[in-house]
Order: C-alpha cells, then sequence, then structure tokens
C-alpha cells in the first residue's frame, strides 16, 4: 500500500509540476509578446521624435527668416502715413470704380507682426491690420468687427515700400462680392 502511495503521490506532484510548468510557458509567452509590443512601439515613437524635431527645426528657420524680414523692412513701414485710395473694381453696391477715399494710417511693430491701424480724416480709428512679410511684400488682414453682424474681410497688400511713399491695394470682401482699391500712401513725418 505504501508503494501504491508513492507512486500516486509522485504521479499528482508530476501531474501539478506539469501545470505549474504550462503555466509558466504561458506567462512567459505573454511577457515575450508584450515586451516585443513594446519595442515596436518604441520604435513608433522614435520614428515620431525625428519627425517632430525636424519639423521643429523647419518651423524655428521659417520664424527667423520671417523675424530677419521684419527687422529688415519695418524700418521703412513704421510711422504715420497718409492715404488716398482710388476704387478699381467692384462687383459690390456702395462702390463705385473711381471712387476716392482718404485718410491716415499708423504703423507699429507689434510683438512679431506688424500692425496697422487706418484712421479717417477726422482722426477716428476706422479699423486695425495685423500681418507680416512675405518676401518684399507687406501682408495685412482687418481683425473682425465684433459690433457687425457682416462678414466682410479686408486685406492690404503693400508691394511698393520706399522709405517715403508706399503702394499696393485693398481688397474688402463682402458675403457675394470684392472691392478692390489701390492705396498711395506718403509719409507724414519724414
Amino acid at each position: 500500500m505504501k508503494k501504491f502511495f508513492t507512486i500516486f503521490l509522485c504521479i499528482f506532484l508530476f501531474a501539478g509540476c506539469n501545470e505549474k510548468e504550462k503555466e509558466y510557458l504561458e506567462k512567459l509567452q505573454r511577457l515575450e509578446d508584450r515586451e516585443k509590443r513594446l519595442n515596436e512601439r518604441e520604435i513608433e515613437m522614435a520614428v515620431k521624435l525625428a519627425d517632430y524635431d525636424l519639423l521643429k527645426s523647419k518651423f524655428d528657420s521659417i520664424s527667423t527668416a520671417e523675424s530677419d524680414s521684419l527687422k529688415m523692412h519695418s524700418q521703412n513701414v513704421l510711422g504715420e502715413w497718409s492715404s488716398s485710395m482710388v476704387c478699381t473694381s467692384s462687383s459690390c453696391t456702395g462702390f463705385a470704380i473711381g471712387d476716392v477715399r482718404t485718410g491716415n494710417w499708423k504703423f507699429s511693430k507689434k510683438e512679431d507682426r506688424i500692425e496697422a491701424e487706418s484712421y479717417d480724416a477726422k482722426g477716428k480709428l476706422i479699423r486695425t491690420y495685423y500681418g507680416n512679410f512675405q518676401n518684399n511684400d507687406l501682408f495685412l488682414r482687418s481683425v473682425p468687427d465684433t459690433d457687425s453682424l457682416s462678414r466682410n474681410t479686408m486685406e492690404l497688400v503693400i508691394n511698393d515700400i520706399q522709405s517715403r511713399r508706399m503702394r499696393g491695394y485693398r481688397k474688402i470682401s463682402q458675403q457675394n462680392c470684392e472691392v478692390f482699391f489701390s492705396i498711395d500712401l506718403n509719409r507724414v513725418n519724414p
């Protein structure tokens, strides 16, 4: 009987060991799979980090170029200017080709961009524009009017910049039409 008991005990222990070994192998396989997935994610993150670094360096070089352009051109633009605008094209009611408008402008540098304030002949602030230089041209866009329900956008492009005179055009975009003005600006206090 002792022999039978010993044989039964040995079979039971070996069977238990076999189950534990099976569990151990399953855990080991899960760990290997997890490690493989982690390695794949690590490679993906390294690729994304390299892409990020590349984009960041391109962005920094563009920002530096824009900043250099702003420094180089802004001295010819900053200050007060008188303006004469002539309507050259219109598909909107209320504007006629040949209409002349006069006013004053004040150009200043705000952080990393140019700000232009447009005043009427009486000195009342009409609109504020913000923008930057692209190549040798100054591109400005008006700040949306929060009081108005209309969706007008106004853009100003100055493409002939000299120390005492600037020229370009202003575009007014309304819901279903556009108006273009040529603009001549002359420095008020040289």
